[in-house]
């Protein structure tokens, strides 16, 4: 499916790729909220400081899937209370009130991130075009992401591997 094609999309192309673009910035949103929730489980001030650039980061994804929806006329569809969305969110605030952030770096960082880092290469190298290499250099970043975190979590696994 080439969304760069000369040909109209038909209304089946049309939909799935606004569905595609509804749930990359329903995600980015939900990550943006989680790193911003993360930073009260820090004590770190880097760490910290890291945790609201990782939130701006997602921002700006949204951002930049927004902005080709719209040039595009997608009929995108953000519910961040969805069944699936809601409950990551759900999960996440549950552990992020525990301050418990290594549980919150994993379903952000390992189950979220991986799951970006997957579909948005996928899609990507579906796609092709303007919208293909939107998603291929937003799975990179994300992949810079999962780099950080899985040397954290590779740490305290380090220090404490029955924990």
């Amino acid at each position: 499916m080439n969304a760069t094609k000369t040909q109209p999309l038909t209304i089946e192309e049309f939909n799935v790729i606004s569905d595609i673009f509804s749930q990359a910035i329903t995600g980015e949103l939900i990550g943006m909220s989680n790193f911003a929730s993360l930073t009260d489980t820090i004590d770190d001030p880097h760490e910290k400081m890291e945790a609201v650039e990782h939130a701006n980061s997602e921002r700006m994804h949204a951002e930049v899937f927004t902005a080709y929806a719209q040039k595009k006329n997608l009929k995108v569809n953000i519910n961040l209370n969805g069944e699936y969305w809601g409950n990551v969110r759900k999960q996440f605030l549950s552990y992020a009130r525990q301050k418990d952030f290594i549980a919150c770096l994993f379903i952000q960082e390992v189950i979220l991130e991986s799951f970006a880092v997957s579909m948005y290469t996928d899609v990507g190298n579906a796609l092709g075009g303007e919208a293909g290499e939107i998603f291929l250099r937003i799975a990179e970043e994300e992949k810079e992401h999962l780099d950080h975190s899985t040397d954290i979590l590779r740490e305290e696994m380090r220090k404490d591997p029955a924990g």
